[in-house]
């Protein structure tokens, strides 16, 4: 009994047992925090329109824009738009007049990127790494906000691309312009004067190949034949157009057009350089230049060759008349485009062959036997 009670009082005053564990941490409550938002990679939205027989288009988008590409992966990205037909042409006007391009500044490539404007091959290599570079670190640029390409933004539903003209940048295998559409480049008036110039061209053949045959020359050459001043004088002014053509060409500025045509269209083509490299300017350059040592020649020396540069330069005249056949026929029917300064040196030509055909005739005409 008394073993009962010592026991009792014990279990009374004493506290309870400690039960030991260890802490796992399947056995506490995760804290609850807010977990940060996904960043979205920073991208740089472009937009380049770009014409089949460009050569500052295929060099951008063959020497420019891969490299670019490869550096900035998806970070980059460019749609590109080839002017294949009025619609595409008139997405053009409508995007330069809303970023404030006058629409005879307007020239391919051009490539929209934000507000920022860039215009042909100098422009594009010069500052475009410049802009990426700035506004990844800026967190992006967004997709031009222009209502001439709004139907055009990534992620649009409704977006209806243009076909075959919107691609990726990376796969420039360019779509042939289709012949007789209209391009930006396109004016009337200018046509009206390019076939003009093509006729001057063509009847300068027929006379000087009537005149070999025996006829008569046509009265313009029968009298500029004894004024010899007229042959430096158009050589000087082919050297003024072929002169500035090629600062136009090497210096990669606009040229200055007037009312007739499109020079940069027509600057901007793959047809511009001889061979893909040597600037049509200055090939034109060499030739005057040629033309004028050949005319100077016998007006110095008396030797045998001073005898047969008469016929060199009449032999360089015609090449630059059938050349100038060739290359308003590509403005009329591939470019769709004329050129006011290309005209200018059409014009000269045909007159420098009537002006020259005189005395090449002379120096083929073979004496007659004395008696």
């Amino acid at each position: 009994m008394l073993a009962l009670v010592v026991l009792l009082a014990s279990t009374a005053f004493s506290g309870p047992t400690p039960t030991y564990k260890e802490c796992h941490p399947c056995d506490l409550e995760p804290s609850v925090t807010n977990p940060e938002p996904a960043t979205a990679p920073a991208v740089v939205h472009a937009v380049m329109f770009w014409m089949e027989g460009c050569g500052h288009c295929e060099e951008v988008m063959n020497s420019v824009l891969p490299p670019l590409q490869s550096s900035y992966g998806q970070h980059l990205q460019v749609l590109l738009i080839q002017l294949v037909d009025q619609a595409s042409v008139d997405r053009l006007f409508k995007a330069a007049d809303e970023l404030g391009v006058a629409k005879e500044n307007v020239g391919v490539p051009f490539l929209i990127v934000g507000r920022s404007v860039l215009i042909g091959s100098g422009e594009i290599p010069d500052q475009l790494p410049g802009i990426i570079a700035a506004g990844l670190a800026s967190g992006g640029i967004a997709f031009p906000e222009l209502t001439s390409l709004a139907d055009l933004a990534p992620g649009r539903a409704d977006a209806e691309m243009p076909q075959p003209t919107a691609r990726a940048s990376s796969a420039p295998s360019p779509t042939p312009l289709p012949v007789g559409t209209p391009t930006p480049t396109a004016n009337r008036s200018g046509f009206s004067v390019a076939w003009g110039v093509m006729v001057l061209l063509g009847l300068s053949v027929l006379f000087t190949l009537y005149a070999f045959l025996g006829g008569p020359l046509p009265r313009f050459a029968a009298l500029t034949s004894r004024r010899t001043w007229l042959v430096p004088l158009l050589i000087g002014i082919g050297l003024i157009i072929a002169g500035y053509l090629t600062y136009v060409e090497l210096a990669r500025v606009e040229a200055f057009c007037g009312p007739i045509g499109n020079c940069n269209a027509v600057q901007s083509s793959r047809y511009a350089k001889l061979f893909g490299i040597i600037p049509m300017g200055l090939f034109g350059v060499a030739g005057y230049l040629a033309m004028l040592a050949a005319w100077t020649w016998p007006r110095f020396r008396s030797d045998a060759l001073a005898r047969i540069t008469p016929l060199f330069v009449f032999a360089a005249a015609l090449f630059g008349v059938l050349f100038s056949i060739y290359l308003t026929y590509i403005e009329l029917f591939v470019l769709h485009a004329v050129c006011a300064w290309c005209l200018g040196n059409a014009v000269v030509m045909p007159l420098l062959l009537l002006t020259t055909t005189p005395a090449a005739l002379h120096v083929l005409e073979v004496p007659e036997p004395a008696d």
